[in-house]
C-alpha cells in the first residue's frame, strides 16, 4: 500500500502518487449516477403531468356529463310543466265554453218561458213524474224556473229547464267532446 503523505497545506507531496485517475473515475461515476436519477426523475415528471392531464380530462367529461344529465332533467322539468299549463289553459277555456254554452241554452228557454213550446214542456215534465211516483201525484207548476215540482207519498221530483239543460250536457255521449275536436 502506497502510504499518501500530506503537505501543510492538505496537499499530496511531491514525489506521491497522483489521485487524479480516482477523482476522475469517481466524478465519472458521479456524472454518470446524475445522469440516471435526471432521466429518471424526468420519467416521473412525465409520467406525473400525463396522469394529471388524464385525471382532469377524466374530470371535465364527468363535469360535462353531468351538466348534460342536469340540463336534460331542467328541460324535462320544464316540459312537465308547460304541459300541466297548458292542459290547465285547455281545460279553463273548455269550462269557459262549456258554461257560455249552458248559460245560452238556459238564457233561452228563459226567453220562451211564456211560449207554447214552453207550456208542452211543462206538461210533459209533469207527465214523466207522474209516471215515476204515481197516477195520483200531486203536480206544482214553476214557471219562474220553468220547472215542475211533483210528490206523492213522501216523495219529491223536482225538475227545472237548468236541470234538464245540465242533465243533457252531462249526458251527451262525447257530444261535447266533438266540440274541442
Amino acid at each position: 500500500m502506497i502510504e499518501l503523505r500530506k503537505g501543510a497545506l492538505g496537499s499530496p507531496l511531491p514525489g506521491s502518487p497522483s489521485l487524479a485517475p480516482v477523482a476522475a473515475a469517481l466524478m465519472s461515476d458521479a456524472e454518470n449516477d446524475a445522469r440516471v436519477v435526471k432521466a429518471a426523475a424526468a420519467a416521473d415528471a412525465h409520467d406525473a403531468v400525463a396522469g394529471a392531464r388524464a385525471a382532469g380530462e377524466r374530470q371535465v367529461e364527468s363535469a360535462r356529463a353531468e351538466g348534460e344529465a342536469s340540463g336534460a332533467r331542467a328541460r324535462s322539468d320544464l316540459l312537465a310543466a308547460a304541459r300541466r299549463e297548458a292542459l290547465g289553459l285547455v281545460l279553463a277555456a273548455k269550462r269557459r265554453a262549456y258554461e257560455a254554452l249552458r248559460e245560452a241554452t238556459v238564457a233561452e228557454l228563459d226567453r220562451r218561458r211564456g211560449s207554447p213550446e214552453a207550456k208542452a214542456l211543462l206538461n210533459r215534465l209533469a207527465t214523466d213524474a207522474r209516471t215515476v211516483l204515481g197516477g195520483d201525484a200531486e203536480v206544482l207548476y214553476d214557471p219562474d224556473h220553468l220547472g215542475v215540482v211533483v210528490s206523492a207519498n213522501r216523495r219529491k221530483v223536482v225538475i227545472t229547464a237548468p236541470m234538464l239543460v245540465d242533465r243533457e250536457l252531462d249526458s251527451s255521449e262525447g257530444g261535447l267532446e266533438r266540440l274541442w275536436a
